[in-house]
């Protein structure tokens, strides 16, 4: 079940990508920008409908000549005596008929006068937004705006490298050890909040002009990152076994699914299904307590434990302020929350670094050992036991052959010359049962001067060919090693059904034209 709920992760995390970034070409609102040569200005206040408010605003005399306010979920028309100067309204498209929050900057050509904003609230809580005027030049006030936001953008794009970096580290250590899907996770969602929390910013609000899919993109990466949460908590804190985590990721995976197709279909968009969301989210921190107080009984106030009990802390802390901010309408009271959960983010994060690198060292422990079981050291050539494993996986078929080979006067070379140059011997012979054999075949020490190679998928041609490439390679061999003569008896045999019963009867068969090998070379020496 486990694979399954995160190849449907998988599946809605692309899907979601893909609709962001679908918005981002298709959603938009119809907005005319400010006209050249606009002239005088008169307008008065006025409450035209429960959705409706008109403002007139005095410009001031002077150079600069730029009205900027902030808007959110509101159609905006700014009328200059009657004539419209700038709109903001419902683009048609799939993504939602809000264009979100964001600041406007209309520019007259006039140094002082009225203008008439005409605000239409999209949604009944967007009513009675408060509104700020500002007059003065349009470059300073743009620069201003995201000047003041800019510890805010940093923490957003500090959360998404660390969760980037934690990515990249799990796909570079998955080589040398199992990684855990809580590291990955972890790093996902660290990267989808650090996204959301970006996207919320008013530096955002004035670079990217495309507010439907700003707002779009914002309520998508809510939904996205509960999952992932989940699933880090439930493995990261060890509770493998429990549904209470399976039924919160299904409920945001059932969230994400109906709540886009009913936004898109515009018969209830975001703003009226985001509830369900924060609901959703709170049951995501509900399921940390649980994890955390599970692990605490089972293994007490351990290092993990602590971790996250600051970490809840701090989470439920700026979720909490970040969510009573938002119902209540309120901006730029998010600042502790982006901190806070940088803080979150550091915190575990180092916790998870530190159990992979852990698990890398171990893991590259654990890959000693295995070396060790399966290889010889002296030769680096597989061993006997290796050998056995592979026969005993291996079915006997057709076209396997096995070729076996022994060490000529070996015993007088370690008489005469010394273990040392019996050593050498051995390895020399093992190297070049590697060049010629290797990668077609697996090369195996068997004993102490026997050795073995498996080969799939040949005929007696090309054994042939290789018995002699090996022969010539000795000569040379011979002839540039004056103490040490190498003489290396072979001999082969392909498994044959009607012959042998199973492997190893191959291998006597390539054991008996070994020795008749053997017997040939020192009766020719």
């Amino acid at each position: 079940m486990k694979k399954t709920v995160a190849v449907i992760y998988n599946v809605l995390l692309a899907a979601g990508i893909l609709l962001i970034l679908l918005g981002f070409c298709c959603a938009k609102s119809r907005m005319v920008h400010p006209v050249e040569g606009a002239t005088e200005l008169a307008a008065a206040f006025n409450q035209i409908d429960p959705d409706t408010r008109e403002f007139t605003v005095q410009m001031r005399g002077g150079e600069n000549t730029c009205l900027a306010f902030f808007t959110a979920h509101q159609y905006v028309w700014v009328y200059q005596d009657g004539k419209l100067l700038y709109s903001l309204e419902d683009g048609g498209t799939p993504f939602g008929s809000s264009a979100g929050g964001g600041w406007h900057f209309v520019e007259t050509s006039l140094s002082g006068g009225e203008l008439l904003i005409r605000l239409q609230a999209v949604y009944p809580q967007m009513r009675d937004y408060e509104v700020t005027f500002y007059q003065g030049d349009a470059i300073r006030m743009y620069l201003d705006i995201m000047q003041g936001s800019v510890p805010e953008v940093l923490v957003s794009i500090l959360d998404m490298t660390l969760g980037s970096i934690l990515l990249v580290y799990c796909l570079i250590a998955r080589r040398e050890i199992q990684i855990g899907g809580g590291a990955v996770y972890f790093g996902i969602f660290a990267v989808l909040m650090g996204a959301w929390s970006l996207n919320e910013t008013e530096m955002m609000t004035v670079l990217v002009e495309n507010r439907v899919a700003a707002s779009f993109v914002g309520y998508m990466l809510l939904m996205l990152m509960i999952a992932p949460f989940v699933f880090f908590v439930r493995e990261f804190l060890t509770e493998k076994r429990d549904r209470f985590s399976y039924l919160i990721v299904i409920a945001s995976y059932l969230d994400a699914v109906i709540c886009t197709a009913l936004h898109m279909t515009r018969i209830l968009e975001f703003k009226y299904t985001v509830f369900v969301t924060h609901a959703l989210m709170i049951a995501a921190l509900v399921y940390l307590m649980y994890a955390l107080v599970c692990r605490i009984r089972r293994n007490g106030i351990d290092r993990k434990a602590r971790v996250n009990i600051v970490g809840l802390g701090i989470l439920v802390a700026s979720f909490f302020v970040d969510l009573g901010a938002y119902y209540m309408g309120a901006r730029k009271t998010d600042v502790f929350g982006r901190f806070a959960f940088l803080l979150y983010v550091v915190l575990l994060g180092s916790e998870v670094a530190r159990g992979l690198v852990t698990g890398v060292k171990e893991g590259r422990k654990a890959e000693i050992y295995r070396e060790l079981a399966v290889k010889d050291m002296p030769t680096g050539l597989y061993n006997r036991n290796a050998y056995d494993e592979w026969v005993r996986l291996n079915p006997a078929k057709e076209k396997v052959a096995i070729l076996t080979f022994d060490l000529n006067e070996l015993k007088r070379c370690n008489d005469t010359l010394g273990h040392a140059a019996g050593d050498q011997y051995i390895q020399d012979a093992a190297k070049l049962l590697t060049e010629v054999f290797e990668p077609a075949g697996r090369c195996y020490r068997i004993g102490g001067d026997e050795f073995c190679v498996l080969v799939e998928d040949v005929n007696t041609e090309w054994l042939g060919e290789r018995i002699r490439t090996l022969e010539l390679l000795e000569r040379r061999y011979n002839q540039q090693h004056t103490q040490i003569h190498m003489q290396i008896a072979s001999g082969y045999a392909i498994f044959d059904e009607k012959r042998d019963q199973s492997l190893e009867d191959t291998r006597n068969r390539a054991d008996e034209a070994m020795y008749q090998n053997k017997k040939a070379l020192k009766q020719g020496r």
